[in-house]
């Protein structure tokens, strides 16, 4: 029975060594190698359909996730994705997205001239979007339609406003996982029924609220590959490094059903 690795990013730039940042030439190198070598992205609804059962992959599928709707996806990323013809998804926070879009004309535009030329380093990215100036971290809703419209990328929810839900109460709880949903089909058309916690965190308080609010499937960052019959609320995504040939290395083990299992182990024993 195939496995599926779902390998996570965040920024994707030309800072090399930032945090969670892998550089374009790594992005690039790493699409190459995927169609390449003949590799197959799979959107999460036929991960998920693939979990329950539903339906068969071909060995060799993989995912390709982001978190948080970073203006470098749609700068750096974006462009390599549409060149490879490469499926992804987004785990976007619906309200960064709307404050990125009530900027003016002028200054989204400034910010993607700035993020082509001088991209934020993550911390700088946090502090823009702290500060108010999310349009300079986060890309906006007219830019994540343009990406869903070449029906390589679909975008999903990253809660309301990154908030760490294992410690809210059940009220922000709900309105957290509730109104991104609503955003969500309210600015695509379409249903959106997965879900990524912010930084990982969640609690049984929290995957309860979910299954209320009417997600079908959540994505976390514990490690590991996905297999069939594994538990679609807690579905394992695997961090990408940005080191040479990092992921050209890693494809092989994680998509064979044996070597996955014996590599995770391991790395669980910190082996």
């Amino acid at each position: 029975m195939p496995v599926i690795p779902i390998f996570m990013y965040h920024h994707v730039n030309t800072n090399a060594g930032d945090m969670i940042t892998i550089t374009p030439e790594a992005f690039e190198r790493s699409l190459k190698f995927i169609k390449e070598a003949g590799y197959k992205t799979l959107s999460l609804d036929e991960v998920v359909a693939f979990m329950r059962g539903e339906r068969e992959v071909c060995p060799g599928s993989i995912a390709i996730t982001f978190d948080d709707a970073y203006l470098d996806n749609y700068v750096f990323a974006w462009p390599l994705l549409q060149k490879y013809g490469v499926k992804a998804t987004i785990f976007a926070v619906t309200s960064w997205l709307a404050a990125s879009q009530a900027a003016s004309s002028a200054e989204k535009r400034a910010a993607i001239d700035e993020s082509g030329g001088n991209p934020l380093r993550h911390r700088q990215a946090i502090k823009s979007i702290e500060a108010g100036e999310v349009h300079k971290a986060i890309m906006n809703w007219d830019m994540a339609r343009e990406m869903e419209a070449s029906g390589l990328v679909r975008f999903y929810s990253h809660t309301a406003a990154h908030a760490l839900c294992d410690e809210l109460n059940d009220v922000a709880l709900a309105k957290e996982l509730v109104s991104s949903k609503a955003a969500i089909e309210a600015e695509f058309g379409h249903d959106c029924p997965y879900l990524c916690w912010p930084k990982g965190l969640f609690s049984d308080n929290a995957v309860g609220a979910a299954k209320k609010a009417g997600y079908k499937a959540i994505f976390t960052t514990r490690h590991g590959v996905v297999r069939q019959g594994a538990d679609v609320f807690a579905i394992n995504r695997i961090a990408v490094r940005d080191r040479p040939r990092w992921l050209e290395s890693r494809l092989k083990v994680y998509t064979n059903p044996l070597l996955s299992g014996i590599y995770s182990a391991f790395r669980k024993r910190g082996l």
